[in-house]
Parts: C-alpha cells; structure tokens; sequence
C-alpha cells in the first residue's frame, strides 16, 4: 500500500475551468476517505458505480462551484454510508442523490438564488438538518423545506439584508423542527441586535435556539470569537491542491511516495 492508503480526507481544487475526466485511480488509492472535497471542478462525463468503485467509507461530500456533484450523481448514490452532502458558490445539486439516497445534513450556500431549489429540495425525504445561505432561505417557500427538517442553520453574511418576518414565517411553518441558529460571516450586525427577538421566537415555538456562532464580528465594545458549531457542520481540510491533466499519474506518484 502507499503512504497515504490511511487518508481520510481529501480536497482536490482546480484553477481552470476545462472539464477532466475524474481521476480512476483515486479510489483506489485512497480507498478509506470518509470526506472529499472538490472544488472548482468540472468533469467531462459523468461518474458511475460501474466505471469507478466506489468509496465504501464516505461520508461527507462537497462541491464548491464547478459541476462534479451533478456529474457524479449516480456514483455519490452508491456510496453507502455518505450522509452529509455540502453544494457552495453555485455547484450544480446531484438531485438523484438527494432525493433517493440518504442524505441527511444538506448545507446550500449559494450567492444567488435559483428557483429550481423550490422544486426539489421538499423532495429530500430523508433530511433533517439543513444549513443554508440566507440568499436562498429568503426566497424559499415556505412549503419547499425538507418535510423532516429537524435542525435548521441559516447563514447570514455581511451585504444580507435581514428581516425578522421572514425568520418568523419560515420557523412557523417547520412543525417538525427541533433546533435552529444562525451562523454569522463578516461584519453584519442584525443577529445580535435582534438576538432576543429570535430567541423569544423559538422559545414560543418550542424550538431550541443555539447560540451564535460568530465567525468574526466587532462592535468596538467587544469582539466575538467563532463559536463552536454542531458536529452536522462539514469541515473539509486541504491535502491534495494539484490539478494537471495526468490526474492519475500525479496521485500514483503522490500516493506512492516519488514526489
């Protein structure tokens, strides 16, 4: 075996956007990653069980722009134990994943919002926990959440423009909800002004709040460090950061030890 057949994590991210075949000896070599992260990726073809084994041990998978999790749909869904699933910056849904496998922690964190979400996200049956831009939950319907939404996050960044009714409206429609909290990025301002507000809202609702989690925010009375967030919150490390066109020899040689 090579010096990494141990890994466990693994992100690859490209610098271009021309489409590569997904490199075949990836999972083989790295046959016991539980995360992958691939971001800025285009594949040329789509992914199946039957071209590339599969990853028995996944559990986590993100795509961050790029379309590698909508070209490996088919092969994402027979990965057995792949749980979480993380779509950022546009990355295209793989949707026969989400809602035919078994997903159960979704996060969406898109700059715009695309209407296509309202037709097939209350089609993930098996999810429970979501976090999501407030790009998109602004706009969601109300009817569009997963019908089994237990955990909800709603990340709020420094340009959003908040509104406490619509916080309102969508945490009245979630009967089935359990917890709720919202993630703060940059400089924005409202969670902690109208923290109470919310706070009293969930209370009525029977919902625990969570406290902030705050990724930096100063006020020039304090400064408030990031908070820890709940385990469902996928954190992907960088260990693989090449791309070439001899993907394979390059993770031969890197997995291998001769380079």
């Amino acid at each position: 075996e090579g010096r990494h057949s141990d890994l466990k994590i693994l992100a690859i991210i490209a610098n271009e956007n021309t489409p590569v075949a997904f490199p075949s000896t990836l999972t083989t070599s790295f046959s016991k990653l539980t995360k992958l992260s691939m971001t800025g990726v285009f594949l040329s073809k789509p992914l199946t069980a039957n071209g590339i084994p599969i990853l028995r041990e996944l559990r986590d998978f993100s795509s961050t722009a790029g379309n590698a999790a909508n070209r490996m749909d088919e092969w994402l869904l027979a990965c057995p134990r792949l749980q979480t699933l993380a779509l950022f910056q546009g990355a295209q849904a793989p949707l026969e994943l989400l809602t035919k496998g078994n997903i159960h922690c979704l996060t969406l964190a898109y700059p715009t919002f695309d209407p296509a979400i309202n037709s097939w996200l209350p089609n993930c049956t098996s999810m429970d926990g979501l976090i999501i831009s407030w790009s998109i939950f602004s706009k969601l319907d109300a009817a569009s959440f997963p019908p089994s939404l237990r955990y909800l996050w709603v990340g709020i960044y420094s340009h959003d423009q908040v509104s406490f009714d619509e916080f309102k409206t969508a945490l009245n429609s979630q009967s089935k909800l359990k917890s709720f909290g919202i993630l703060v990025k940059g400089t924005n301002s409202w969670a902690i002004e109208n923290e109470v507000s919310i706070r009293a809202l969930c209370m009525k609702l029977g919902v625990r709040m969570y406290p902030l989690a705050i990724n930096s925010y100063c006020d020039n009375k304090r400064t408030i460090s990031k908070t820890s967030k709940p385990s469902f919150i996928p954190t992907l490390s960088r260990v693989f950061n090449k791309r070439s066109s001899t993907y394979d020899k390059d993770i031969l040689s890197w997995e291998m030890g001769k380079s």
